[in-house]
């Protein structure tokens, strides 16, 4: 399966900012940044249906998880890869990651937000769609005063979905 080396941007949208009326009980808190479960917010989900079906016939995958992201002003995301897991107390790729693409919609970002992957500095703006590899080492640091949200989609691509349980 093809990964980005670092990151790529696939496309540019425009969306309105519906993120800033959720009430704050809708937030989960899992780890840092805050998520939701798209279902939550199922109303202004409209609003991403044309993100959806691109990323549905860039990959010719289906659609398993999307989600709201909210990080907080002054949060840190600790250098992480995503996939690793254990196997047999082996280190292993989960294959939620490994067959599929995970790929984000940036809301709303500002300079004093920073975007690593493997050491690169993520060039992107509000309404960049981009799939970054998270095989690789990752983080972000929001040093600004002020949210920043962003989708993240995952989709797997049809010719991998025999590795998942599809709801």
């Amino acid at each position: 399966m093809y990964l980005p080396e670092n990151y790529i941007k696939l496309a540019k949208f425009t969306l309105e900012p519906f993120w800033l009326d959720i009430p704050e009980e809708s937030w989960i808190q899992k780890s840092a940044p805050l998520f939701m479960d798209i279902g939550v917010i199922k109303d202004q989900f409209q609003l991403v249906r044309p993100v959806e079906n691109f990323i549905r016939d860039h990959y010719n995958g289906v659609l398993i998880k999307s989600q709201l992201n909210r990080f907080d002003p002054g949060g840190r995301i600790p250098l992480h890869i995503d996939s690793i897991g254990l196997d047999a107390g082996k280190e292993a790729v989960n294959p939620r990651y490994y067959y599929s693409h995970r790929v984000h919609l940036i809301l709303d970002i500002n300079p004093d937000i920073e975007m690593i992957v493997n050491d690169e500095r993520l060039d992107v703006e509000n309404g960049d769609l981009i799939e970054y590899n998270n095989l690789v080492p990752h983080t972000a640091v929001n040093k600004s005063n002020k949210y920043r949200y962003m989708f993240t989609f995952l989709c797997v691509p049809k010719e991998n979905l025999h590795h998942f349980e599809i709801i």
